[in-house]
């Protein structure tokens, strides 16, 4: 038997073994299985108790918003309020008073099904109002929130002692009308804080509550609860008895609005599920045993394990085939090796020991193979970029074909070619000359390395020029422009001295593709023009040269509007007009020289013609400019004469403003001192201002407004209310003399106005005052 058939032989043995070892992966994959099915049912039932709380959270916000405004409008209402001062309701002087509120409260309708009642208690008269009679405050509480164990003056010391703004008390088992009940208590105090007069009550059923989590499944010693922004529980649901109080206490997470956690509880693992309202900071719990969640997991199990054990079955059968399949052809391999290399190959003992010395032998020839193209390595990658400077690529798939070839790595988010050229060399060469540059280069290629990092690609195409393929790794094309500027100007400052001579950087435009490179080296060469013998600028670049056909900006309509501004004096106007035209014209476009002066020109044009038709204090204004026209030779000249242009036309703005204001604040003063003497008149208008001043009534109107900035109507209605105000306070005067005293035929008027100025009525502030000054008095 000759060496390879020994080799052969041993293959099925050897093949056996790793098929074996892949009946190990029915045992992983169904482990993983289960582990993969235990998340997602754990995440699924925990984001279905998510879903609900979320759910029953955006309800209760609602609900509770309509009860907090339906308690806003119970305090608010004036006869609530106006009931505070009656001492003795029950007498027969105050029963009108009595049936007045009880029908007012009766028009209150709850406004959803969380509201079981609610009533008005005070405190200084001890009575609580319903909507269909009235109590006193003892007989209240025994009838309609009798407590166990809670005596009626600790309820009414909880109730009316403290100023609520909105109190939620838990859930209780109250006894209402004989039957006891599960109410949720919310509190809202009249008056404000240190004087409070009395309460709105307001009842809500705790089942309303409870039934918007009873979605959630709470078997097995799972609970669930709704707690206030202090962690006070306003109710619970647990099937298993135990009450809220003793219901253990879960830590939340107080940066978090929502989550679901895993925690041990009294030696069990639950699941906690929580979200808290953006409303009232009220907090949703739902906790539940882990357990519960993880029987939907056994029947995965159980299903897994018959299929790990049947596959364990036909695994060890599909190895053994497996292995016979395997080492056939590995056995004709072994031979084609052989019979290839023949005498070439040491004998070697077994199969791996002869497939690793045929390998290495194909390495070394390869390696050999790979070196004598290394060797022409550097020239197919010059020849690669000179391709792409010339736009020889059909697109990206080709381009990158052919720089995987070559070895090279372009990648980056902008591009750009920049050219490097020894200036004074042309027609100059020689032997000597080239060594010179050959110098040069190699020290200016070595600069650009060290100061670039490396980002960048060199090419040397002549003598006297380099050419730099720029990789831009900043996040806009500005931010490489402004990088790769600041540097080549760094560089091009200190090679000049280094290499003791003229040198000039030609930089094209940053492109986000590989393909604009070509038209970025086509931009690097255009701009290159414009470096003579003696140039000691810094980088030319394709973005700030001059393009002569650019034409100015200086329509017709801007010329038309900036003399009708001059004219009638608005100098806020004509300097933004002029930072309009100075940013058109020397900066964003990009205007020769001469285009720059014929600009300047056109507007001199508009500044005689304006100031032809305004009175002049210098008469050799027109004389100076003309000379300073002579006088342009550069853009520096353009813009400080395009800045003298705009100091005049502003001064002539300045003089017309000037004897505008004067008119206009003595017109001012007319007008209110007229609406100061006759605000009082009912009959008091604009049209009859404007007569006596002999204006127009429109011009008029737009004036005040303009001068003051706010219209007629509302300037004298605001005199009118702020001397109301004033004898509301100071006055014992009746509201409806005040109404006529200030300009108001009707009360009515009257106080609308009055209302729509500060938001209530005269009668409130004249009680209000009446109030404070008897406290002053006591």
């Amino acid at each position: 038997m000759n060496f390879s058939a020994r080799i052969r032989n041993k293959l099925l043995y050897r093949f056996a073994l790793p098929y074996l070892l892949i009946l190990l992966i029915p045992l992983l994959s169904g482990f993983l299985i289960y582990q993969r099915t235990l998340h997602l049912v754990e995440e699924d039932a925990t984001q279905s108790n998510l879903s609900i709380l979320e759910h029953s959270r955006m309800t209760l916000d609602t609900r509770l918003a309509e009860i907090d405004n339906f308690a806003q409008k119970l305090v608010s209402d004036p006869k609530v309020l106006q009931f505070q001062y009656v001492n003795n309701p029950i007498s027969s002087q105050s029963m009108g008073q009595v049936l007045d509120l009880i029908k007012k409260l009766a028009d209150f309708k709850p406004i959803n099904s969380f509201v079981f009642d609610y009533y008005i208690l005070y405190k200084g008269s001890e009575v609580a109002l319903s909507n269909h009679t009235i109590y006193g405050l003892s007989e209240f509480y025994q009838r309609h929130m009798l407590l166990d164990g809670v005596p009626f003056e600790l309820w009414r010391a909880e109730a009316l002692e403290p100023f609520y703004y909105q109190k939620y008390l838990p859930a209780r088992s109250i006894t209402h009308d004989g039957e006891r009940q599960g109410l949720v208590t919310v509190i809202r105090s009249l008056g404000y804080p240190n004087y409070s007069p009395g309460a709105a009550i307001i009842l809500i059923r705790e089942k309303e509550l409870k039934e918007l989590v009873s979605g959630l499944d709470v078997s097995d010693s799972g609970w669930a609860y709704i707690a206030d922004e202090r962690g006070k529980r306003i109710t619970h649901l647990s099937r298993s008895g135990v009450s809220g109080v003793d219901l253990p206490h879960v830590d939340l997470p107080a940066d978090s609005p929502s989550g679901i956690f895993r925690k041990t509880i009294d030696g069990r693992d639950m699941l906690v599920t929580f979200t808290k309202s953006s409303y009232n900071d009220w907090t949703y719990v739902a906790v539940q045993p882990a357990n519960v969640i993880l029987e939907k997991v056994n029947y995965i199990r159980d299903v897994t394990m018959f299929f790990f054990a049947l596959s364990l079955l036909l695994g060890g059968l599909i190895s053994l085939l497996l292995a016979y399949r395997g080492s056939k052809p590995m056995g004709g391999l072994i031979g084609a090796l052989t019979e290839h290399f023949g005498e070439e190959l040491p004998k070697a003992k077994g199969m791996y020991p002869f497939l690793k010395t045929a390998v290495s032998h194909m390495i070394h020839s390869n390696k050999q193979l790979r070196d004598k193209v290394g060797e022409q390595l550097p020239l197919l990658q010059a020849a690669l970029l000179e391709r792409l400077l010339r736009n020889g690529f059909v697109n990206e798939d080709e381009l990158e074909a052919n720089l995987s070839h070559a070895g090279l790595t372009i990648r980056a988010p902008y591009y750009a070619v920049a050219i490097v050229q020894f200036l004074g060399y042309y027609d100059r060469i020689s032997k000597d000359i080239l060594d010179e540059l050959a110098l040069k280069r190699l020290h200016v290629r070595e600069k650009l390395e060290l100061a670039l990092e490396g980002r960048l690609y060199v090419l040397e195409t002549k003598e006297d020029r380099l050419l730099l393929l720029l990789l831009g790794d900043q996040e806009t094309a500005a931010g490489c422009k402004a990088v790769y500027d600041a540097k080549l100007t760094a560089l091009a400052q200190s090679i000049r001295h280094e290499v003791n001579g003229e040198l000039a950087f030609a930089r094209g435009t940053f492109y986000d593709k590989r393909m604009d490179i070509a038209r970025s080296y086509d931009e690097a060469k255009q701009a290159l023009v414009y470096a003579k013998p003696g140039f000691k600028g810094a980088v030319l670049t394709y973005e700030d040269l001059p393009s002569p056909v650019t034409p100015f900006y200086f329509p017709v309509e801007v010329e038309t509007r900036l003399g009708t501004l001059t004219r009638v004096g608005e100098t806020d106007q004509i300097e933004r007009l002029f930072l309009e035209l100075e940013t058109a014209n020397f900066n964003d476009r990009r205007l020769s020289f001469e285009m720059l002066r014929l600009f300047i020109y056109q507007l001199w044009g508009c500044l005689v013609k304006v100031g032809g038709e305004l009175p002049r204090q210098e008469p050799d204004v027109q004389e100076q400019l003309k000379m300073r026209l002579k006088q342009l030779e550069s853009y520096e000249d353009c813009h400080s004469e395009f800045r003298q242009l705009r100091d005049e036309f502003l001064r002539l703005c300045s003089a017309v403003a000037g004897r505008k204001k004067s008119h206009n604040s003595e017109l001012l003063q007319r007008v209110l001192e007229s609406i100061q003497a006759s605000f009082s008149l009912e009959s008091l208008t604009l049209l009859q201002i404007a007569r006596s001043l002999q204006v127009s009534e429109v011009y008029l109107s737009q004036f005040f407004k303009e001068q003051t900035g706010e219209t007629f109507t509302a300037y004298l209605e605001r005199k009118r209310m702020e001397r109301a105000m004033e004898l509301l306070n100071e006055t014992d005067i009746p509201v409806k003399e005040i109404a006529a005293l200030v300009g108001y035929g009707s009360s009515n008027t009257f106080g609308r106005a009055f209302k729509r100025v500060y938001g209530t009525n005269a009668t409130a502030v004249r009680s209000a005052a009446a109030l404070a000054a008897h406290r002053d008095g006591s």
